[in-house]
């Protein structure tokens, strides 16, 4: 269809001002199925726990903003949120090493710069505090789509699901990434059992916050079939 392929390349224009790195950055194939997500059901607020540079969070926006909808981000920009421990010693050295050699502040700014480049200042809002700060900000904001992908230890990222699962309207959508991470797995495997699994890949799982009755289920079937074709012809 011709607004797939509108927003497939959309999104790949904002894909290829991006250079990957250790920090992440979620790649063309999961932000598209994002977007495609959001299209299809026109969702309207989408709220991203973990921004880093901006990658996914300015690849999925547009979508959003066909649907005159809101994209936040949420990232502190501050070394010690940021810091890993729960992954084997050698990883988490590495890891915490690579996060020691990053000006946060300057990502920040770039982020900031990026949006106004992007032209989606009016989509875009960077919430420059903890998940667990700015969970209050969203008290009277129904989220449509939920992407969590910030501190990867197990204690955050039940923070995460805790204070934001039930702010996610019914039909609403999880996106877990880095599932293939112990600390996260954990944590994903206590919670999938209750949504529908519209996507589970070696790395990232996509949720529907729905009750598993017989029509749900045969119509997220229709869905989850679509976006596993997706997955793999993007692969």
């Amino acid at each position: 269809m011709q607004w797939e392929n509108n927003l497939f390349n959309r999104i790949k224009d904002i894909q290829n001002q991006f250079s990957g790195d250790f920090g992440g950055g979620s790649p063309l194939s999961k932000c598209y199925i994002m977007a495609y997500l959001a299209s299809s059901f026109k969702l309207k607020n989408y709220v991203e726990i973990g921004v880093y540079k901006g990658r996914s969070l300015f690849s999925v926006a547009p979508a959003f903003e066909d649907n005159n909808g809101k994209a936040y981000g949420i990232d502190p920009y501050v070394l010690d949120e940021a810091k890993e421990f729960d992954l084997e010693e050698n990883f988490k050295n590495t890891v915490n090493s690579f996060l020691e050699g990053l000006n946060f502040e300057e990502i920040y700014i770039n982020v900031i710069i990026n949006r106004k480049k992007f032209k989606l200042d009016n989509v875009v809002e960077i919430i420059r505090k903890t998940s667990l700060e700015a969970a209050d900000y969203f008290k009277n904001i129904e989220i449509d789509m939920l992407h969590i992908d910030g501190n990867h230890d197990s204690k955050h990222v039940r923070e995460d699901i805790n204070n934001y699962a039930p702010l996610i309207r019914d039909g609403g959508i999880i996106v877990f990434d880095d599932i293939d991470w112990e600390s996260v797995k954990i944590c994903y495997d206590e919670v999938k059992i209750n949504y529908i699994i519209l996507l589970e890949t070696n790395n990232y799982s996509i949720l529907m916050k729905k009750e598993k009755n017989l029509q749900n289920l045969d119509s997220a079937e229709i869905m989850s079939q679509k976006l596993k074709d997706l997955y793999l012809k993007l692969a």
